[in-house]
Order: C-alpha cells, then sequence, then structure tokens
C-alpha cells in the first residue's frame, strides 16, 4: 500500500471509528489485534466489538447529562394525603354499583 493509499484508508477508517468512546475502542482494539486474520476486517471488527459497551457508555453520558441540564429546574413537593370521609367513600361506592348496574344491562 503506498502512503496515499494509507492516507485515504486512514480517512476512511477514521471516519467511520472516530464516534467510538475511548475505553470501548481500546478493548476493542485490543479483541481485533488478536482475532482479525486480514486487514480489511479491521474496522467492522472493531466496530462490532465495540458497539454494546459503546451504546452504555452513551446511555450513560445521555444521562449524565440529562441531570445536569436538570440540576436547577424546580423539584415538585409531596403532595399531602388525603384520606377520604366516609360519606365520599359511599358516594364512590354508590356510584360504582350505579356503573355496573348500567355495564351489565348495556351487555345483556
Amino acid at each position: 500500500m503506498s502512503n496515499d493509499e494509507r492516507k485515504i484508508w486512514l480517512m476512511a477508517a477514521w471516519a467511520v471509528v472516530r464516534d467510538i468512546p475511548a475505553e470501548p475502542f481500546r478493548s476493542a482494539c485490543a479483541r481485533a489485534q488478536r482475532i482479525v486474520e486480514h486487514p480489511a476486517k479491521l474496522v467492522p471488527t472493531i466496530v462490532r466489538e465495540s458497539q454494546e459497551l459503546a451504546d452504555l457508555y452513551r446511555k450513560r453520558l445521555a444521562r449524565e447529562e440529562a441531570a445536569w441540564a436538570n440540576r436547577n429546574a424546580p423539584r415538585l413537593g409531596h403532595a399531602p394525603e388525603r384520606r377520604q370521609s366516609p360519606s365520599e367513600t359511599a358516594e364512590v361506592g354508590s356510584m360504582m354499583s350505579d356503573l355496573i348496574a348500567k355495564l351489565k344491562g348495556q351487555a345483556e
């Protein structure tokens, strides 16, 4: 391979692998060095071997970025617990009984 061909190959390879996070890239390169038998298989092997770990890194980064962007957002307070009064419970029970009777009438 001539010097110009090497430069073209390197630019093409860089375009494919440049978005892979550093640690998954290094790990995939080490694995590729052990299993690749032909230079043409090097970049596809690196991409394949780094995919799972790179996805985990990207998801973690997205979570961290969202948390950082949201750090000063107003927080919701806890709603006070409200208990139903016996009359409200009876009213809801009556409404449910009426609804069930109405639905049974429509089903027949």
